[in-house]
């Protein structure tokens, strides 16, 4: 008898929480990313998709022109729960997850800082390595 999608979910559930329990701040953003995308879908508080949108442009122009400074804001701001103390990790990924469904928009400009700061060293390792050739890590 073949499982249907929902008893495949419940057998795999206990890899989600050991994952849950291994990775508690990459949970809460996953989880943080899930509320503030519906939370911007459904204008649930504040703001709307095409505010959350532009913020999230603003958020990855601003980290493709001042990379350096994005990501010492960035590393000032995760520092708090990066020193591998559970309770902290879960407190900013509760303030995280509020953060997201109450201000989507500024969520999402957090998001596009890091993706901003990740496209400008991520192309400057390619150039570096070759550039037209591919990288290796991809």
């Amino acid at each position: 008898m073949e499982k249907n999608s929902f008893e495949k979910l419940k057998d795999n559930l206990p890899d989600f929480k050991q994952f849950a329990r291994k990775y508690i701040s990459e949970s809460a953003t996953i989880v943080a990313l899930l509320v503030g995308g519906v939370s911007a879908w459904l204008h649930l508080v504040f703001g709307g998709i095409g505010i959350t949108l532009l913020f999230l442009v603003i958020g990855t122009a601003l980290g493709i022109f001042w990379p350096v400074q994005i990501d010492n804001l960035l590393k000032k701001f995760y520092a708090m729960s990066l020193k591998r103390n559970k309770t902290s990790e879960m407190i900013v990924g509760g303030v995280e997850v509020v953060v997201a469904f109450l201000l989507p928009f500024i969520f999402f400009c957090m998001i596009g800082m890091l993706a901003g700061s990740a496209y400008h060293y991520f192309t400057r390792i390619s150039q570096a390595s070759g550039g037209s050739k591919g990288s290796k890590a991809a």
